[in-house]
């Protein structure tokens, strides 16, 4: 599925719902499934926070097979303000890098406070999630990639 946010922060219940459905149907594990759910809501959550006004931004969800494993990959692009590009570069290059990425959370959360985009969901993708994150930025556009291995419904692999 790939869908268009540009000014739509309603219709993040629908396309969780959706995420859901998907998983129910072809995933083994509710754990996964709940993973998942949580991954594309704090990408939708930041797509909705971090979007240029008026600019176009994307989530794709997929489940497919790589190699002949299963794997759910989730993807956002969005264009943003060159701030919170390099905020949104420093972090991720942080969050990729660390070499225990539950330590990293458990920093954050002691240090984040109240402040603004403090990276939480972000590393939460990688801490609680298992997701492997990467990036790439052209010109004004952040695209993100968060992917995993699953198991498929009735594969005992």
């Amino acid at each position: 599925m790939n869908l268009g946010f540009a000014g739509r922060g309603r219709l993040l219940p629908s396309v969780r719902n959706l995420v859901v459905d998907m998983c129910n149907e072809y995933l083994e594990s509710c754990d996964t499934t709940q993973q998942l759910v949580t991954a594309v809501q704090e990408l939708l959550e930041n797509l909705v926070k971090y979007s240029e006004a008026g600019a176009a931004a994307a989530i794709d969800f997929e489940l497919f097979l790589l190699e002949g494993h299963p794997v759910a990959r989730i993807g956002t692009r969005n264009r943003a303000s060159g701030a919170h590009l390099a905020e949104a570069r420093s972090m991720l290059d942080r969050i990729i890098s660390a070499p225990d990425p539950d330590a990293l959370f458990q920093s954050l959360i002691d240090s984040s406070g109240d402040r603004k985009g403090s990276g939480l969901g972000l590393v939460r993708l990688r801490a609680e999630a298992g997701l492997w994150l990467s990036y790439e930025v052209e010109r004004s556009t952040l695209s993100i990639e968060a992917r995993r291995a699953v198991q498929a419904r009735g594969s005992h692999a």
